[in-house]
């Protein structure tokens, strides 16, 4: 089955782009982490590149980059542009995909900016971020932007199920993910990263009512070890993720009593 949760729109815009020979040098894709962005790219790039998603770690015309510690780095950027400065191994297409493309830091994101001032012909980069302002101006402005919008609850259930998930079980990771198939995806894969997500929302409601010395204990223990920046970074993201959507599901059970 396929890979893609949802966004028949942007499915279709891309059909028919492809068809016509009217795909772009370089796109972004603009939306929440784990509502499948990076999915739909490799889904893409495969097309493109006529092989597997799961294929497109071995393939010769293909990469794909996240940030190396807190940034995306200039090295990084200058190896992509190597790489597209050769003819593509296969004679196709080249493919990169930047991930976190917020996190250019300057030296970077001019280096990328060259890249798409110069674009190279069968060659397509795919920005994926959370928020395209993130990004600077000069380099949104010579992509073409794809906005990604919260999948429907049943065709995420739908896609569970299909995964031979049960259904109650996909119901309640469906109700939890809060539109964002790839969330429902990794619970239903990875059993240990629900009940840390339900954790962490257990960690939430033991905050009620407490006073406030015991709060502090609680969100020390939430935290660990301090001295490795970058994790308790991403920790406390996921955790205020978890918490949002608690409180959103206490201000939707508010509003139906």
């Amino acid at each position: 089955m396929s890979s893609i949760v949802g966004h028949a729109r942007i499915l279709s815009f891309f059909k028919n782009a492809r068809a016509h020979n009217l795909l772009s040098h370089a796109y972004c894709f603009s939306g929440p982490t784990h509502v499948g962005k990076q999915a739909l790219a490799e889904y893409l790039a495969g097309e493109l590149l006529e092989v597997s998603a799961s294929a497109l770690a071995t393939h010769p015309d293909f990469l794909y980059l996240e940030r190396d510690g807190k940034n995306i780095t200039i090295e990084q950027i200058t190896h992509v542009r190597a790489t597209l400065a050769k003819s593509a191994f296969l004679g196709g297409y080249h493919i990169v995909i930047i991930d976190g493309a917020e996190y250019l830091n300057s030296s970077s994101a001019n280096a990328l900016l060259k890249t798409l001032e110069e674009p190279k012909k069968k060659a397509i980069i795919f920005l994926l971020t959370e928020n395209e302002t993130d990004l600077p101006e000069t380099i949104l402005s010579r992509c073409q932007l794809v906005m990604f919008a919260p999948v429907h609850d049943n065709d995420i259930a739908q896609h569970l199920r299909g995964l031979g998930v049960e259904e109650m079980r996909a119901n309640h990771f469906v109700r939890h993910a809060h539109n964002l198939p790839g969330l429902a995806i990794h619970w239903a894969n990875d059993g240990e990263a629900y009940e840390a997500y339900h954790e962490t929302l257990e960690q939430f409601h033991s905050l009620w009512q407490k006073p406030f010395y015991k709060k502090l204990e609680i969100i020390e223990k939430v935290f660990g070890e301090k001295t490795d920046h970058l994790k308790t970074r991403d920790t406390l993201y996921a955790m205020l993720m978890a918490w949002e959507a608690a409180l959103r599901d206490m201000l939707r059970e508010g509003k139906k009593d």
